[in-house]
Parts: structure tokens; C-alpha cells; sequence
């Protein structure tokens, strides 16, 4: 589908914030914060809106997760409260070994949505995608 209009540039912004379950148990026992929060923003020369849509509607998930880094088992779009189901490649094993991943879907809203680790290798995870328009920056 074509879009007649000048195109502009998104921002999408994702944050990542984690704890492994040693990192957890260390930081109880030592008062100390979380593993930490990683920010990365990508830019787009699509409107926001076309953007937001490629995100959220039902296969995004497949369609973003690279052969390597694992399969998508469940991926039923972005909606409050669905559960999407992968399976992880552990780092190393060149897709051999996996790791059971289930995310819960939250905070949906239109300008983005939160998932968060129900069942992985941490014992935190939350992940946030924010779609921002931007005027024609890089």
C-alpha cells in the first residue's frame, strides 16, 4: 500500500530494563538497583502512523525475530493482556538450544505498548516500544 503523502521520520524508541535471577539474589542481598536499562532509538522515513501499525498488528512479532535468535510460538498481535510465546537461541549455540520466553502484552496505548517477561532467563524484564513523530530528522 502506497501513501501519498510526504513521508516523515518516526522515532521509535525502545527500552529494555532486566535483572537475572543472580543479579536479583546479589541485589537483595547487597540493597543494590536493578542490572540497569538499555535505550535504543531507531528512525524511520515512514509516518508514524505506518509505523505504529506495522508494530502492532498481528505478525509483528514473527516478522521482527531473526532466524538465529530463535521461532515465535504464539504471536497474536498487540493487545492489553495477550501472551506471546518464543523460544529463545541460547547465546552461542547457533540456534541448537533454546530457552522457553513467554511476554505479556501491557500498556497498550497509541503512541505504543510495554511487554513484560512472564516466564525466561531473568527474573525482571520490561520491555517498552514508543512510536514518536518526528519533523524530517535523522
Amino acid at each position: 500500500m502506497r501513501c501519498n503523502c510526504i513521508p516523515t521520520r518516526t522515532a521509535v524508541t525502545e527500552e529494555w530494563t532486566m535483572t537475572s535471577i543472580a543479579e536479583d539474589w546479589r541485589n537483595q542481598a547487597l540493597q543494590r538497583q536493578p542490572m540497569g536499562t538499555f535505550s535504543h532509538t531507531s528512525t524511520y522515513t515512514h509516518p508514524v502512523e505506518t509505523v505504529t501499525a506495522w508494530h502492532m498488528r498481528k505478525g509483528a512479532l514473527t516478522r521482527a525475530t531473526p532466524p538465529w535468535s530463535g521461532s515465535v510460538e504464539s504471536d497474536k498481535g498487540v493487545e492489553e493482556g495477550v501472551q506471546a510465546k518464543l523460544k529463545m537461541a541460547i547465546p552461542g549455540s547457533k540456534g541448537l538450544a533454546n530457552r522457553a520466553w513467554t511476554a505479556l502484552i501491557t500498556d497498550v496505548h497509541d503512541s505504543g505498548f510495554s511487554d513484560i517477561m512472564l516466564e525466561g532467563p531473568l527474573s525482571t524484564w520490561k520491555h517498552t516500544h514508543k512510536f514518536l513523530g518526528t519533523a524530517n530528522q535523522t
